[in-house]
């Protein structure tokens, strides 16, 4: 499965990652630093700093629900619902019961 990883610095600026070395412990193209995330930062320029953290990529085009799907299976304690603006945090049990009120309430709609 293709992956990659990088750091997000908020509390040091890029100058303080470049002063102290920090290069010599992750690639600077794997770090975003405080400075390089404020709303005056190209959205489009920010987004491809993330993309290129993950260079490698799938062979095929995976749908939406299927990067929901891998995601749930990768981090099953997080669950999240975008189109009622929740998310939850469940262990097992609580993941069970949740999932029952789901099929509860979906059958009464």
């Amino acid at each position: 499965m293709p992956h990659g990883y990088g750091a997000v610095l908020t509390n040091i600026t890029r100058k303080q990652f470049d002063e102290n070395g920090l290069a010599e412990v992750i690639e600077s193209g794997r770090a975003i630093c405080r400075d390089e995330m404020v709303e005056s930062v190209d959205a489009e320029a920010f987004q491809q700093r993330l993309w290129d953290m993950f260079p490698q990529v799938f062979p095929v085009l995976v749908s939406l629900p299927q990067i929901e799907r891998i995601r749930s299976q990768l981090f099953p304690e997080l669950r999240i619902a975008p189109q009622q603006g929740r998310f939850g945090l469940f262990d097992g049990q609580g993941d069970c019961e949740a999932m029952q009120l789901r099929i509860w309430s979906e059958s009464w709609m």
